[in-house]
């Protein structure tokens, strides 16, 4: 009988959000194990789902908590620990302190309480951790001291795209419009840079955070930019890839993020990456990319640099960044490392 995996998720019906994507990919190519996902909406989980987890006859099973910050994770924990049923747990960012404190004193001091006097006693029991690149890996080993933590890579399809695309001056940020996202550092890097050509800065994805939002829109008035800063609706599937394949370059600034998928997309469609060095990429200077801290000053020079490309190094670079990406992140080593991290005897 196959170990079976419940992969415990908040919002797992949600159409955007980088943990359902990985949840989905592991679900999808991890096919040693059997796996059921549980959806926790709305902070609870439903008696039938508690029966579904922790009275299933295949005793063979490892609970996987996608998350930190959700009171519920911490009661599927516990109940994990009484029924001596092994758990593992993917922080997916959360815990980093900068985080805490993007929403206020207030969120900061329930953040900071319900880690160090509840979470931290009861996700150390996880049987292990997972951490998406190294960065975050040695981020989590001061909260996890004495658990296993293994460092695993997106699954991504690298398959050979061969769509030709009109390249267009477009810059494109695709992402949730939130403060960590560093969005504010682009518009403002933009509004200095004083030969913009013909080239825009496009910026795609969900508003999560409104009051920033409003904020971004008054920064782009105040700047005068409104006709070359544009917000777009959120983009999926082949709008997305079309988006990418024909952009000149991808541009995130975020202040502390694991590991995007957005820019697995970005490099399948060969399209170059100037990135924050908190993504984990690793040095993308020779790689048909440009990786700098996140400041304004650091990002408009990398832009003005990139502005200056002709149309064969902007081809030439999104080639490098694709090759860079399959040989970094190999879907197989990927794959390989998952079936070890639920192996419950290792």
């Amino acid at each position: 009988m196959k170990t079976k995996i419940f992969h415990i998720v908040e919002n797992f019906d949600n159409k955007y959000g980088g943990v359902n994507v990985v949840v989905k990919s592991i679900v999808n190519n991890i096919n040693l194990y059997k796996h059921e996902v549980i959806n926790v909406k709305n902070k609870l989980l439903t008696i039938s789902q508690i029966k579904k987890i922790f009275c299933s006859k295949n005793k063979k099973k490892i609970i996987h908590i996608h998350g930190i910050f959700n009171p519920t994770f911490l009661f599927v924990a516990l109940l994990s620990i009484f029924f001596n049923i092994k758990f593992t747990v993917s922080s997916h960012g959360n815990l980093k302190e900068i985080t805490w404190k993007q929403k206020g004193l207030v969120s900061y001091l329930f953040k900071y309480t319900y880690w160090n006097f509840f979470a931290k006693y009861i996700l150390k029991k996880a049987f292990k951790v997972h951490a998406v690149e190294k960065i975050e890996f040695n981020n989590l080993k001061t909260y996890f001291k004495k658990n296993k933590i293994s460092t695993i890579y997106h699954m991504y399809n690298f398959d050979n795209n061969k769509t030709k695309y009109k390249i267009n001056k477009n810059l494109i940020f695709i992402g949730r419009i939130a403060a960590l996202k560093g969005i504010e550092i682009l518009i403002d890097c933009f509004s200095k840079i004083k030969k913009l050509k013909n080239f825009n800065l496009v910026i795609y994805g969900p508003v999560v955070d409104i009051d920033y939002f409003n904020n971004l829109r008054n920064q782009i008035d105040e700047k005068k930019l409104s006709n070359r800063i544009l917000f777009k609706k959120p983009v999926t599937g082949k709008q997305k890839n079309n988006i990418l394949g024909s952009s000149w370059a991808f541009v995130n600034a975020s202040k502390s993020e694991v590991l995007g998928f957005t820019n697995f997309e970005a490099a399948r469609n060969s399209l170059p990456i100037i990135a924050s060095t908190n993504f984990g990429l690793g040095e993308l200077k020779n790689n048909g990319g440009i990786t700098v801290n996140p400041t304004v000053l650091n990002f408009k020079r990398a832009i003005e640099e990139t502005l200056k490309w002709s149309l064969k190094k902007r081809i030439k670079n999104g080639k490098k960044i694709n090759l860079f990406f399959k040989k970094k992140f190999s879907k197989k080593n990927a794959v390989e490392k998952w079936n070890r991290f639920y192996e419950i005897n290792k």
